[in-house]
């Protein structure tokens, strides 16, 4: 809100045209603010990593990783792209699938209790310009993983249609419920 209150047009011209804007605009301006509140209460508990940081165990550039503080481990992966085209949006999904199945692997190495691999989910999320999806990747059995998709959601891109705002936060506090840290 108080970004639209000091720029209305930051993501729409006054012409109404679409402004030019980076990833990392998308995510310094609108999605790395609001998943920063959302965490604000376990922040001492993990860290929300930007910026194409590298996963030690797939050597891949991950735009945001989840981490946990104390034990170092990586507890979720997210893609985040400036534009939507179908190209990018395939190779995102898939990236963060493959990265997210690392996690889960690695999780489930430190963590091999029955009620752990029945609750055997990674999510993440996946974000290009101001829509975004939760997606994830879950263990069905012993090597059959299953990749799937959760609900979408869009940020508003103008003051007049902060209603999608509620289903939006909504849907990213499904992932920290999914996270357990909440």
């Amino acid at each position: 809100l108080d970004m639209f209150l000091r720029d209305p047009h930051v993501f729409v011209s006054k012409e109404g045209k679409k402004q030019n804007l980076s990833e990392m605009d998308y995510i310094v301006k609108v999605i790395g603010p609001i998943l920063d509140i959302i965490f604000s209460d376990v922040q001492q508990l993990l860290q929300l990593k930007w910026g194409d940081t590298v996963c030690k165990g797939t050597r891949r550039k991950i735009d945001l990783r989840i981490i946990c503080r104390e034990k170092d481990i990586e507890l979720s992966h997210s893609e985040c792209a400036r534009m939507i085209t179908r190209i990018k949006i395939t190779k995102d999904r898939s990236k963060s699938l493959r990265t997210n199945k690392h996690v889960l692997n690695k999780y489930l190495i430190n963590s091999l209790s029955e009620e752990a691999v029945g609750d055997s989910v990674v999510i993440g999320l996946q974000f290009a310009e101001l829509y975004g999806q939760i997606i994830g990747i879950d263990l069905l059995d012993e090597g059959l993983y299953f990749g799937f998709e959760g609900p979408t959601f869009a940020f508003p891109n103008q003051l007049c249609n902060l209603s999608s705002l509620q289903e939006t936060l909504e849907a990213l506090y499904f992932l920290k419920v999914m996270e357990n840290l909440d």
